[in-house]
């Protein structure tokens, strides 16, 4: 299975790579998790060895790719991507900050599970502003959200760095 998350707002994007790692740990409690750098050429080769080895103690595996649209080995990851477009045994999240243009638009196709986290606009930064206060257990006050938005614009990770100190 193929899970694609890509879009400018990485805080938002890491945040539901982390979501969904979590819930299929939950649900499998004998998974298999392995992260992959594929700009670095000796962390495509452990990909491709996660990829292909299979245990009876880990039926199921997760691989978290990281920078994919990057590897010299675009054939090879190709074919790997492909061949497990389907399969339940191995999830495959794909992490870019980038849309795919050329190479990799298949991925953006059906059974490919797709988010996209463009960056934030002036109403959703607010709401943004807003959610995390909740998630950080605090109520926050229209002035304070109002100049949190103004200060670090669409910068999500500094708008959550912020509302963590407080």
């Amino acid at each position: 299975m193929l899970i694609f998350l890509y879009g400018a707002d990485s805080y938002r994007r890491i945040q539901k790579l982390n979501e969904i790692a979590e819930a299929f740990r939950k649900r499998q409690s004998n998974l298999s998790h392995e992260r992959f750098d594929l700009s670095d050429d000796s962390e495509f080769l452990k990909f491709q060895i996660f990829a292909v080895n299979r245990s009876i103690f880990d039926p199921v595996r997760l691989a978290i790719l990281d920078n994919f649209l990057t590897t010299s080995q675009t054939k090879e990851l190709k074919e790997i991507l492909k061949t497990n477009h389907k399969n339940e045994d191995l999830i495959i999240i794909l992490n870019s900050s980038n849309k795919p243009t050329t190479g990799f638009t298949a991925l953006l196709k059906e059974p490919t599970k797709i988010q996209d986290f463009p960056a934030l606009k002036d109403a959703e930064i607010n709401s943004f502003v807003k959610y995390t206060a909740k998630a950080f257990g605090f109520a926050i006050d229209a002035p304070t959200v109002k100049a949190l938005a103004q200060t670090f614009g669409g910068n999500t990770w500094g708008i959550a760095t912020e509302l963590e100190k407080m």
